[in-house]
Formats: C-alpha cells, structure tokens, sequence
C-alpha cells in the first residue's frame, strides 16, 4: 500500500502562523493603543496660557498636544503659575508619547502643585495636562498593549516556526517513501515480466 503523504497541513499550518505573528503584534498594538484615546480626549487640549485646575500635592504630567506636537518642546519651555506665584517645572521621568487619529501627545514635563486652585500652563503650543494616577495608567496600558502583543506574536511565531520545520521534514520524508515504494512497485513488475525481454526474456507473444 502506498505510504500517505504526511507533514502537508502541518507545514501549511506553520507558514500560516509565522505569517500572522507579525499582524498580532501590530494590530494588537495599535488597538491597546488606541484605546487609550478617550483617556487623553477626556482633558482637552490647553491653549498656551489657558488654566486648569489641579489638586495640592498631586503630581501633573504635562504632554504637548495635537498633531503637530515634536519632541523639541521640553520642560524649560514651560512656565507653570499658581496662587501662589510660579511652580518649578521637571522634566519627564519617563518617556512616553502617543498617537491614535487625531489624537497625539508626548510627555515634556510635570509639576507638583503646593495647594489646590487654578494653574496658568504656558508651554508655547498646546498641552494637555494629566493627574499623575490617569497618566501613569495610560503609560502602563501601553506598555502592557505594547508587551501582550509582543508575547503573543513571539509565541505564535515559535510555535509556527516548529511546526514548518517538523511539518517540511515529515512531507519531505513522505515524499521520499512514497518514491521508494512506487520504484519498487515498478521494479516487481519489471521483475515479473523476466527482464526487458518479458516472460522469461522471450516476447510475450509469437511476432512469426
């Protein structure tokens, strides 16, 4: 009986995993990213000079805003003025910036307000400026976005990646037994017909 062809599905199955590793790590990216949009939508963007209010004591990240936001605009750029008279600037501790539609920010700085009231942000071109718990969960959705993706796309493409090899192999091996076995079937019936001649190297029938 001749051998079956193995390792097909499994070598297709492979490719098509190794294929679809990369879109998981792109797609599941950019959805955990553009997520976060409405988190950054719900403080809006502050015109240069514009006032917001903040809490005492509670750390204010501020991310330069809109699309045409660049990374040149820095914490010195920024003067932060309260009831008090003007708070120092640092800063970011961490870098982070952020594009969804229409919707962009890239963190500059921060400030720590003395006491609860009204603040006057001016950093040159709008900003939106985020409680420290709001943008700390938006810099950790991120990065966990950013790392599931990442996982997930590095396991399905491992797992592709050794089932291709097994599935090439096991087809490869099939083919080669499956060669072998119609080699010998073609040799038993050269075999039985006695040699190129047939019956015993005479003609098979009377050519007189």
């Amino acid at each position: 009986m001749e051998p079956k062809r193995k390792g097909r599905a499994m070598t297709i199955i492979g490719a098509i995993m190794l294929v679809l590793a990369p879109i998981i790590f792109f797609g599941g990216t950019f959805i955990g990213v553009a997520g976060l949009a409405n988190e950054f939508k719900n403080y809006q963007p502050l015109d240069p000079g514009a006032s917001v209010q903040a809490d005492g004591n509670v750390r204010q990240d501020i991310y330069a805003a809109g699309s045409s936001s660049t990374s040149t605009t820095e914490a010195s750029d920024c003067t932060v003025t309260g009831p008090q008279g003007e708070v120092s600037v640092s800063g970011p501790n961490s870098s982070t910036s952020y594009s969804s539609g229409d919707t962009s920010a890239t963190k500059i700085g921060s400030f720590t307000p003395p006491e609860t009231g009204s603040y006057t942000v001016d950093c040159g071109t709008q900003v939106r400026v985020l409680p420290q718990a709001v943008s700390d969960k938006v810099t950790q959705n991120i990065l966990a976005s950013i790392g599931f993706a990442f996982a997930g796309a590095l396991v399905l493409g491992v797992l592709g990646l050794i089932l291709l090899i097994i599935g090439i192999i096991r087809w490869t091996g099939s083919n080669k037994a499956r060669s072998q076995w119609r080699m010998q079937q073609q040799a038993a019936q050269w075999g039985g017909y006695g040699g190129p001649g047939g019956y015993g190297g005479q003609p098979p029938y009377n050519t007189r």
